[in-house]
């Protein structure tokens, strides 16, 4: 990347920063640290898309999954967090 470049992509991200609304701000603020700080979060972000194709199966667990959440059949993050990672 030429300086050249740099300064105009930098520009670019500051021009969107600008005009973020205030309620998005931190969140914005964590996701270019993640960018910054670590290394697995960028290499995901660097992963090849997966190509490979939704089946009938994956559709159909989709489609249950989406029916769950509207009637709200969810278990909430604590839970999981309390019974699979707390161990």
């Amino acid at each position: 990347m030429t300086t050249e470049t740099c300064t105009t992509a930098k520009a670019f991200l500051h021009d969107l920063i600008d005009r973020l609304p205030e309620n998005v701000l931190e969140q914005a603020g964590r996701v270019l640290v993640a960018l910054v700080d670590d290394p697995v979060y960028r290499g995901f972000l660097a992963a090849p898309l997966d190509d490979e194709p939704i089946t009938e199966e994956d559709i159909e667990a989709i489609e249950e999954a989406r029916a769950d959440r509207v009637e709200g059949r969810l278990i909430p993050h604590e839970e999981i967090v309390a019974k699979y990672l707390k161990g």
